[in-house]
């Protein structure tokens, strides 16, 4: 203990108050951040026996530094449970935290909005009970992540009518229209899906007004944004303004946003997972690291006070994969993994010897994340000659989307490297949405006359491959093929 700190214990007690000192036992130092994503190590990361201990009325903890150090995260989670265990919490369920440190507590467990006042390296907090108690209830690794969710109307309906209230499922458009299809299909899902939120779509001046017209008949609310660029993106690629995601964080009128991609179909009820604290993600099941979420199916909390860190960090931190999902799996280090099944990637690498799996295994080295989409595909695809996704709650459509290719032909089958993206059934789950949509909606899903060239061409390219599934040979009998826009 520095001197500063022995004088601050003086003072307390000679004010009269009880000066009550917390000890546990220190996370293992071979423990590193990455093993916190891994299912062969199962780290532990020790906690007091808070059941020894009085309740307090304020806690202190000096707090390490190090963006990735795991011995930090674990004195956050201490002092988190501690509040939650054995703090004296207010009438308005708040408490004093103080954190004595040179660099920034982690914004994931102590939310840059709870802090009242700063002096030299102490940082005064007043973080809310509701909010600790979702975190501190969340596994910290990986061997009790992916927990599965009970899709029941007993836990589905947890939220009360004045809470819905202030819970909203969102999408984001910019840039183009390539996506508006997708978001009404995204919306008719939800509907379907029985949920009573708000569907609110976050959108640029790059959307019609009859598109945005035929969007909110979908079901959607809307709200005009200011698309934000990512300063470290090409200018003309696809990942020049996709940070525009981060408005989400802007709609502060809801306690909790469930984001979801335009390019995801929700087959079952999601609502369980505003109970979830931000930022829970599910795996992203084909990268090669343990330790990333995939950012198309996310629960967040809306803060202008995040946005506004978010936002001086964006030409500081380099995005991994270029784009929002990389920046955000390093602005978000720490977060709460959800089932597979609430985001499940249509990653399907047996389909080409090209893919990921095959190279990996021919050198003799499969990541973890590929065998553990091994098992992911075991447990929802087994049975899919059934044509019906008992087990998956929402898939994510990588590669060409649905409404790019025919009805009854997903183009991805005639790309030597989209074939790992290519699958039948779930192609099938997308259209059947899309067929119940009134035929006003149906127009905005057209093809236009360059894109049935483009897809001819396609075909064309697989027969001279001679690719042995005959895809190639499919009767299209999709009308849009002559009703192009």
């Amino acid at each position: 203990m520095e001197e500063n700190e022995r004088g601050d214990v003086k003072k307390w007690s000679s004010e009269g108050h009880a000066v009550i000192h917390f000890s546990f036992e220190k996370v293992c130092h071979t423990i590193g951040w990455g093993d916190l994503g891994s299912t062969r190590r199962c780290p532990l990361i020790p906690m007091p026996d808070f059941d020894g201990y009085e309740d307090v009325d304020m806690i202190v903890a000096k707090l390490p530094c190090g963006e990735k150090d795991v011995f930090r995260l674990q004195v956050h989670l201490v002092v988190a449970n501690l509040a939650v265990h054995r703090g004296k919490w207010d009438a308005e369920g708040k408490m004093d935290v103080v954190f004595v440190t040179q660099c920034p507590p982690m914004i994931e467990i102590f939310r840059c909005d709870d802090v009242v006042a700063e002096d030299g390296d102490r940082r005064f907090y007043r973080p809310e009970k509701w909010r600790l108690e979702k975190k501190v209830a969340m596994p910290v690794g990986p061997c009790g992540t992916s927990m599965p969710l009970l899709w029941d109307d007993e836990v589905t309906g947890f939220s009360t009518t004045a809470a819905a209230k202030r819970e909203a499922y969102a999408t984001v458009l910019y840039s183009s229209e390539n996506y508006v299809c997708g978001a009404m299909v995204v919306a008719q899902t939800l509907i379907r899906s029985g949920t009573k939120r708000d569907l609110i779509l976050l959108h640029d001046d790059s959307i019609s007004p009859p598109k945005l017209a035929a969007l909110k008949t979908a079901g959607w609310k809307l709200r005009p944004i200011t698309r934000i660029r990512n300063p470290k993106a090409i200018t003309g690629s696809h990942n020049e303004y996709n940070y525009s995601k981060f408005r989400i964080w802007q709609l502060t009128e809801y306690d909790k946003v469930v984001y979801i991609d335009p390019d995801v179909v929700v087959l079952n009820n999601l609502d369980v997972l505003f109970n979830f604290p931000q930022l829970s993600a599910a795996w992203d099941q084909g990268s090669d690291s343990d330790i990333v979420f995939n950012s198309g199916v996310m629960v967040i909390e809306p803060s202008s006070c995040t946005l506004g860190t978010i936002m001086t960090r964006i030409d500081e931190i380099n995005s991994c994969n270029g784009g929002d999902q990389g920046f955000l799996n390093e602005f978000y280090r720490w977060w709460h993994p959800l089932p597979s099944s609430v985001n499940l990637l249509t990653l399907f690498w047996m389909n080409s010897t090209y893919g990921i799996r095959a190279r990996n295994r021919a050198t003799g080295s499969v990541p973890e994340s590929i065998h553990y989409y091994d098992r992911v595909f075991d447990t929802f695809w087994a049975d899919s000659t059934s044509h019906e996704p008992k087990k998956v709650h929402a898939v994510h459509y990588l590669g060409t989307k649905p409404w790019r290719c025919y009805r009854d032909y997903n183009c991805n089958w005639d790309d030597l490297y989209g074939r790992g993206y290519a699958d039948d059934v779930t192609h099938t789950w997308w259209w059947r949405v899309h067929d119940g949509m009134n035929d006003e909606l149906k127009r905005f899903c057209g093809l236009t006359e360059t894109r049935k060239v483009e897809l001819e061409k396609m075909r064309d390219k697989a027969r001279d491959l001679k690719f042995g599934d005959y895809h190639w040979r499919i009767n299209v009998t999709d009308p849009r093929q002559f009703n192009t826009i």
